[in-house]
């Protein structure tokens, strides 16, 4: 009975201990959440502010008189809307066909200096409203006659944004109702002010989709989702007319600024009720105080038409509405361009890896990009490679084009613009593909993809759905941005990230690279791990590791075989444990490749990155043997950017997994002065795995004869 009691007394103090132990993790954790939040706030992009912590069904509300309605009771992104910072946001409204007599908005008031901070309280805020047309999906042309200047002050929500930003929401009420927009269109809110930028919020799941234009480089780009709005349409007296339909126009031939204007008179009131009294109906220009038409003897539901001729090439808003006694009715509204008109966007825009560069086809547009008239025979077309917007055609005529550049390699998209004598019209873009990897599987480096997403065709199986995203960070040894699997929201399971599925290429044994960094908080003993599925089949283990401390940013470098006959797979990273107990894991730099006989791998290149013209320089190259037999017939080489080749050394003998560098001197000549890329590159004959044959550009600036540069601090 004594050893019993003793016993129980050992688990009573222990549980107790526990227990102690676990309110101090708890509490420790707590200021950890805190910090963490903060160093969120301060690494966030400019472009908006992320909430991690966010909860769902916020006692957000649009106005009762709303139709369209988008409050945002589960948001997670607050983008950057501030002509101040150098960004505007959009919104997507699709099946509002009503003018629009009230507009309610929502967001969060912030600055950005090297991180965020709260400007709650600043008031008023001044906003530029403007509508823009829709354009397969995307930001059209601005429809310039309904862009309005308002000051409006906040109401505060009651809610909080990342703790410490109050959510505010914006009426604007306009003097007189909206009208002429097409039912699919967008609108714009960004604030002017200084002392204070607009971040629109959003609402995940909710109507429409949103964009983000950039004024640095001109473009705009989707975000996360739609933002926060609700719509109010024009209210009209219960007996008054209900709008006008079947409200259409009908362009000229051949871009003749002319247009058959049709409607149906009203035969119904706003009530829903017959009409029995229609005294007029009036056909508006926007712009125009008068009317251009009045039907003073209208017939209840008849057909009407009117004639206008147009003065300049352009877009021609009208809007429409009936009177009785009872008052003005309901407004119906179209715009319609008028004469020639630019080139829509070329669609299909398809890119397809060749040696030496990509391949693109497109299908070109069949009408303006407003939709008027144009001449495909007329049409050009300027073709753009991303990343670094690098004109390569102008002026095509055909619809397709090759561009050998040599690439390093990259996951490379084009975009195409269609234009002619009336100017540039719309852009397609094409599919990303992965451009100077012959021989490669899979390259993920997440540059260019927004922080908070996944690259394309990666998805999240089982737990975890939001843990997983590229962050603007580089914990893991490479360069910002990098994927990341974050300890908040916690679980405790099996989360797995999946990349898209790809050929094994008929490929018998094969090397996985990536970069990592854990860093652990407490608990020990969860698994990180990599696993492959072939055919779509069970996934089995490639690489595995029992958390026992963090883990330095390090190259993981593992080899695995391909079973016999299979021909797709795909790979994912896995956690399992208490995800609570990490604070974050990081990835970069995925590379899979096949394990060959000859294959020479150029792995960096380093050395000034302000050379003198007339003076000597040394560049490294390191060179690394992946393959499974030595080699000795192979040269190594310093080029600039588009094959030119600028030094070079014979290979000495390298046996399996042996890394060598080679030094490599340059003298700058007269003519390189100037920004250029140079790289290294691996001349080796038969390598089986080209696309691993050169580093990285690096860019560089060449000094004019004379200049000395002086470095301070560290360098390469």
């Amino acid at each position: 009975m004594k050893k019993f009691t003793m016993l129980l007394s050992f688990v009573l103090v222990a549980v107790f201990a526990f227990g102690q132990d676990q309110d101090e993790l708890r509490r420790v954790h707590a200021q950890r959440e805190a910090l963490l939040q903060k160093e969120l706030q301060q690494s966030q992009s400019v472009r908006q502010i992320k909430d991690l912590n966010h909860l769902p069904t916020r006692a957000i509300e649009c106005m009762p008189e709303a139709t369209y309605s988008n409050p945002p009771v589960d948001f997670e992104t607050g983008t950057n809307s501030s002509v101040d910072a150098g960004y505007r946001v959009a919104h997507r409204v699709e099946g509002f066909d009503s003018p629009i007599s009230a507009i309610r908005i929502f967001g969060i008031q912030a600055l950005f200096s090297g991180g965020w901070s709260p400007a709650n309280g600043v008031d008023p805020l001044n906003f530029e409203v403007k509508f823009y047309n829709d354009n397969g999906g995307t930001v059209g042309s601005e429809i310039t006659a309904a862009a309005q200047t308002v000051a409006l002050n906040h109401v505060n929500t009651g809610e909080t944004f990342a703790t410490s930003y109050i959510v505010y929401h914006w009426d604007f009420v306009p003097e007189s109702p909206i009208t002429g927009l097409p039912s699919t269109f967008w609108v714009s809110f960004a604030n002017t002010d200084a002392n204070a930028w607009f971040l629109w919020i959003d609402q995940p799941g909710g109507l429409g989709s949103g964009m983000q234009y950039t004024e640095d480089d001109g473009t705009w780009d989707y975000t996360d989702y739609g933002c926060g709005i609700c719509l109010v349409p024009q209210l009209a007296e219960p007996e008054a007319p209900e709008a006008p339909t079947s409200f259409r126009a009908v362009p000229a031939d051949l871009g003749v600024v002319y247009a058959d204007i049709f409607w149906t008179n009203p035969s119904k009131t706003v009530a829903g009720d017959e009409l029995t009294e229609l005294t007029s109906v009036s056909l508006f220009l926007s712009g125009e105080e008068d009317p251009i038409y009045v039907n003073d003897s209208p017939v209840i539901g008849g057909e009407d038409t009117f004639a206008f001729t147009g003065t300049d090439v352009g877009m021609y808003t009208f809007s429409i509405y009936g009177t009785n006694s009872a008052g003005d009715g309901l407004t119906a509204g179209l715009s319609v361009w008028l004469g020639p008109d630019a080139p829509a966007a070329p669609t299909n825009v398809l890119l397809t890896g060749v040696s030496g560069g990509g391949h693109i086809t497109w299908t070109a547009p069949n009408k303006g990009v407003h939709g008027g008239y144009i001449d495909p025979a007329e049409t050009r077309y300027k073709l753009v490679r991303m990343p670094g917007a690098v004109v390569v055609a102008e002026d095509l005529e055909e619809t397709e084009y090759t561009d050998i550049f040599n690439p390093s390699i990259g996951n490379y998209h084009y975009t195409v613009t269609a234009s002619n004598e009336i100017g540039e019209g719309g852009t397609g873009t094409s599919n990303i593909a992965l451009l100077g990897a012959e021989g490669i599987l899979l390259y993920e480096p997440f540059t260019g993809i927004t922080a908070g997403q996944l690259p394309a065709g990666w998805t999240v199986d089982g737990l975890g759905a939001s843990n997983w995203s590229v962050q603007s960070s580089n914990y893991a040894g490479g360069t910002a941005p990098e994927l990341r699997l974050y300890w908040s929201p916690s679980f405790n399971g099996v989360s797995r990230l999946v990349t898209h599925t790809f050929g094994t290429d008929g490929r018998e044994e094969l090397r996985l690279k990536f970069r990592q960094y854990l860093s652990n908080f407490s608990v020990t003993g969860q698994t990180l791990a990599v696993q492959a599925a072939f055919d779509n089949g069970d996934w089995v283990d490639v690489w595995t590791h029992t958390v026992t401390g963090s883990l330095p940013a390090q190259l993981v470098e593992v080899y695995f075989d391909v079973p016999a006959g299979a021909s797709t797979m795909k790979i994912c990273f896995k956690y399992e444990g208490d995800v609570y107990q990490i604070n974050n894991w990081n990835i970069d730099d995925v590379i899979l490749e096949p394990v060959v006989d000859n294959d020479l791998v150029a792995v960096s290149l380093a050395g000034s990155a302000t050379p003198t013209v007339g003076m000597e320089f040394v560049y490294t190259v390191t060179v690394n043997n992946a393959g499974t037999a030595t080699q000795n017939d192979y040269s190594v080489k310093l080029m600039k950017a588009g094959g030119v080749e600028l030094a070079s050394v014979a290979g000495e003998p390298i046996e399996f997994t042996e890394t060598q560098q080679y030094q490599l001197t340059w003298i700058p000549a007269e003519e390189d002065e100037g920004p250029m890329s140079i790289y290294g590159f691996v001349d080796f004959e038969d390598d089986e795995v080209q696309g691993n044959n050169q580093t990285a550009l690096k860019p560089i600036v060449v000094q004019p004869e004379g200049t000395v540069v002086a470095t301070i601090g560290e360098g390469d």
